[in-house]
C-alpha cells in the first residue's frame, strides 16, 4: 500500500510525528510525502521523528528544500531510482517477490504555469520509452476540468490544455478513486476554495495488469490536502466464480474500440477455433478494466458519503458554511495542539529523549484501528 501527502512542511516535529502515527494507523509500506520544507541538514532528524525505520530518497539534488521525499519499507519493496528533477521522481518499483513490478513518478508541480510545462515535457520524454505499467502519482498543482474548483477564479481552458495534450499524447488515464472529489481546500472560512489538484494518471499497461488497483482519497488530517492511498485488492480464486458479464454502455467509452483492436490484432498462430478462443481470453481482462470503470463511476456518489467522517461529513454537505470549516480547522489546531503537550508530559515523565524511539502515540491509533476493523 502506498500513499501519497502534501503534508505542508515537516519541520516541527509534532507534525513529524503525527504523519507517522497516520500512516501507521493506515498500515502504509510505502509513502510519497510532499512539500517537506525540510532543510538538508535536518532531513535525518525529522525522519526519525515519523518513527519509521525504512529507506527513503529525495530529489535534494535539485531543490534546496528536497520538495519530493519516497519512503518505503526495504523488507517488502525493491525501489531503484532513475531520474528526478525539482518537480518529479521516477524510480522503478518491485516487490520482494519479484512478482509485481512497475515504473512510478512522484510529482510535486510548481504553482506557475510556466514552469509546470517543464515538467510535462520531461513526462513526454519519460513516457515515450515506458512499456511496462507505469503510473503517475501526486500533487499535480493544476486542474483537470471545470468542475475540478469551486469558488475562486473560474476555470479557463488554458489552465488544463497542456496536461490534457500530455494524457492523449502518451496514453494516460485518471485513476478512478474512492471518497470526496476534492483534494485540496484552503480552509478559510471566508473566502473559502475547494480544488480536485491530486491525482493519479496511469498507462493503458498498468489499467490491464492490475486492476483490482484502487484509490482512495481520504481526510485532510493536518494537511490542507487529502493524502492518496493506493493499493491492491487481493482477490481468491472460487471454484464458484462470478461469470463475467459485458456492461454494453463500455462502447460508449472512446477508448473502447482501440483497446479492443490492441488486444484482438496480436496474432496467434494456431488452429482457427483455438486461436479464437486464445484470443477471448486475453480480451477479457481489457472488457473488465472498462467494466470497472463504470461500476466505479456508479458507486462513487455513495463511496463519497460512506469514507468521510463524522466531521468532514457535515462540512462536505454545505462546503459554503464558513462553521462547518471552522470546526475542520478548530479541531486539526487542537490535535497538534494536544499532541505538543502530551510530548512535554512524557518527556517529563519517563526522563528520556522518547521521540528517537519513534513512539508518537502509536498506542492509542493502534487500538482505534482494532476498534475499527472489529
Amino acid at each position: 500500500m502506498m500513499i501519497s501527502w502534501n503534508v505542508r512542511g515537516l519541520d516541527k516535529h509534532v507534525r513529524s510525528m503525527e504523519v507517522g502515527a497516520h500512516l501507521t494507523m493506515n498500515k502504509v509500506s510505502c509513502v510519497a510525502l510532499l512539500e517537506t520544507r525540510v532543510k538538508i541538514n535536518n532531513k535525518e532528524k525529522s525522519r526519525k521523528h515519523l518513527g519509521l525505520d525504512w529507506h527513503f530518497i529525495d530529489n535534494y539534488a535539485h531543490h534546496l528544500n528536497g520538495r519530493i521525499w519516497l519512503g518505503w519499507d526495504h523488507r517488502l519493496w525493491h525501489i531503484k531510482e532513475i531520474g528526478a528533477s525539482d518537480q518529479y521522481l521516477h524510480c522503478e518499483v518491485s516487490n520482494s517477490r519479484d512478482d509485481f513490478s512497475h515504473f512510478l513518478t512522484v510529482i510535486y508541480a510548481q504553482n506557475q504555469l510556466t514552469n509546470r510545462r517543464k515538467l510535462w515535457a520531461d513526462l513526454q520524454t519519460i513516457g515515450i520509452s515506458i512499456s511496462k505499467p507505469w503510473i503517475i502519482i501526486g500533487d499535480f498543482n493544476n486542474v483537470l476540468r471545470s468542475d475540478d474548483r469551486i469558488e475562486g477564479s473560474e476555470v479557463h481552458e488554458f489552465e488544463y490544455r497542456d496536461l490534457e495534450y500530455l494524457m492523449e499524447s502518451l496514453g494516460l488515464f485518471e485513476h478512478d478513486t474512492k471518497g470526496p472529489h476534492f483534494t485540496w481546500s484552503n480552509k478559510h472560512a471566508d473566502g473559502l476554495i475547494y480544488s480536485r489538484i491530486d491525482r493519479a494518471l496511469c498507462n493503458r499497461q498498468w489499467f490491464t495488469k492490475y486492476q483490482d488497483s484502487v484509490i482512495e482519497i481520504l481526510q485532510p488530517h493536518i494537511s490542507d490536502h487529502s493524502p492518496l492511498k493506493l493499493s491492491l485488492e487481493t482477490t481468491t480464486v472460487s471454484l464458484h466464480r462470478r461469470r463475467f458479464q459485458f456492461l454494453n454502455v463500455v462502447i460508449e467509452n472512446p477508448e473502447y474500440m482501440e483497446q479492443l483492436k490492441n488486444s484482438w490484432q496480436q496474432e496467434i498462430v494456431e488452429r482457427p477455433m483455438f486461436r479464437l478462443w486464445k484470443k477471448l481470453i486475453r480480451l477479457q481482462p481489457v472488457m473488465k478494466a472498462l467494466n470497472k470503470a463504470v461500476t466505479e463511476e456508479v458507486r462513487k456518489i455513495q463511496e463519497c458519503r460512506d469514507k468521510l467522517d463524522q466531521a468532514q461529513k457535515m462540512l462536505q454537505s454545505d462546503v459554503r458554511n464558513p462553521e462547518y470549516c471552522r470546526m475542520v480547522k478548530h479541531w486539526t489546531e487542537e490535535l497538534l495542539k494536544q499532541t505538543e503537550l502530551e510530548e512535554k508530559i512524557l518527556k517529563q515523565k519517563a526522563k528520556i529523549d522518547w521521540i528517537q524511539l519513534g513512539d508518537g502515540n502509536n498506542a492509542y491509533f493502534f487500538a482505534n484501528l482494532k476498534a475499527k476493523n472489529k
